[in-house]
Parts: structure tokens; C-alpha cells; sequence
């Protein structure tokens, strides 16, 4: 089960509903979402918790090798797909 969060309180509630992974967004900036979380605040999110956390959220070819820095077992990112493959909504 995959669950997605934006805080800590919304972090408890996944692992309490029994997700094994949980996509904790948005990580940086994007255009629907505010505020993002930046990297320090991820990492202190998923300190300590034994869930597999995946980073979501204005993930770019700027900012892709930032990812090494976080407590995370992988990303998503449509958009970041969108333009690599060439596809349009």
C-alpha cells in the first residue's frame, strides 16, 4: 500500500493505514503547491521512521542530483517524465 503526505501528522496517518511507502511532496518548488518542504525539512520528516519514503514535487534536471542528500528510496515527478519522454497531457 502507497500513501501520500505533505506533514507529519498526515506521515502518522499513512503508517497507521498501513502504506509501506509514502510520496512525501511537494519537495521543491512548484506551481501548484506552496510551501515546499526543501531538503532539511524532508529529511527531519522521515527521520527515524521505518516507512520507504519517495520524494514528489518540482523535481528537475537542475535539481535531480540533490536527491542523493535525502532519506529517500526513490522520486517521482510527472512533469520531469513529461519532458524527458516528450509527452503532453
Amino acid at each position: 500500500i502507497i500513501g501520500s503526505a505533505h506533514s507529519k501528522l498526515e506521515i502518522k496517518r499513512k503508517i497507521e493505514q498501513g502504506c509501506k511507502a509514502i510520496f512525501l511532496s511537494p519537495l521543491f518548488k512548484t506551481k501548484n503547491k506552496k510551501p515546499n518542504l526543501g531538503i532539511s525539512k524532508f529529511n527531519m520528516l522521515t527521520l527515524n521512521i521505518k516507512s520507504k519514503f519517495f520524494a514528489l514535487g518540482g523535481i528537475s534536471k537542475k535539481n535531480i542530483k540533490t536527491l542523493k542528500m535525502l532519506n529517500t528510496h526513490g522520486m517521482a515527478g510527472i512533469s520531469f517524465f513529461k519532458k524527458k519522454t516528450g509527452l503532453k497531457n
